[in-house]
């Protein structure tokens, strides 16, 4: 990272010097995406400052949608989802309108690691999205990429396991270190039984 970033800063001052303000963007906004992977929140977003000024001056529309993207990223880095989630929208219709499919590909992204924290069922559907994205990208890195978020994706819908131990007769259960005695409960205890038997047969079968 350390040398990346110093080929960032060398490439800054060139382009500011030969007065290129869209590869001065560039540069910067490529420091900014390493500031934001070491975790240099500030630092980033003022390099992400300084990349959509020069992308405004040049009048960009394409790589203005990458540091949107971007600005949505760190957004969400500081818990601001609904902000990020604006910004990712933003991006992916800028990007959909100049045909910039890396761009969709990115801001999607986002868009589902914003939903996962609120509605992993949005998240699911956006990352159908994304397989139909795909088809149109060239970049095979994007297929693992997309794979990989969807496992991650999988794992935060998964409920938590809470353990309860239950006597084979149904009189009693254990559940949180605490003992709930059925012995005057009898419907309520075969019912229970029958569950329990029916779940460990087979975990999928709903109990008429």
């Amino acid at each position: 990272f350390v040398s990346a970033e110093e080929s960032y800063r060398r490439a800054i001052a060139a382009a500011h010097s030969a007065k290129a303000l869209r590869l001065e963007g560039i540069a910067l906004l490529g420091c900014a995406v390493l500031q934001r992977k070491w975790g240099r929140l500030s630092e980033a977003s003022s390099y992400l400052a300084d990349a959509e000024a020069r992308f405004r001056l040049v009048s960009d529309p394409v790589f203005s949608a990458r540091a949107l993207v971007q600005r949505g990223h760190l957004l969400l880095a500081s818990d601001k989802v609904h902000a990020a989630e604006e910004a990712y929208l933003g991006a992916h219709d800028a990007a959909e309108l100049h045909d910039d499919v890396e761009c969709e590909l990115e801001s999607t992204m986002g868009l589902v690691r914003a939903a996962v924290r609120k509605d992993p069922h949005l998240a699911a559907r956006r990352i159908d999205m994304m397989d139909l994205l795909l088809r149109r990208s060239d970049d095979p890195a994007w297929a693992e990429r997309v794979a990989e978020l969807r496992a991650e994706s999988m794992k935060v819908q998964q409920p938590e396991t809470i353990p309860l131990a239950l006597r084979r007769d149904g009189r009693s259960f254990e559940l949180f270190s605490r003992t709930i005695d059925f012995t005057r409960r009898g419907p309520l205890r075969r019912i229970l039984v029958a569950l329990a038997r029916s779940h460990n047969e087979d975990p999928a079968r709903a109990l008429s």
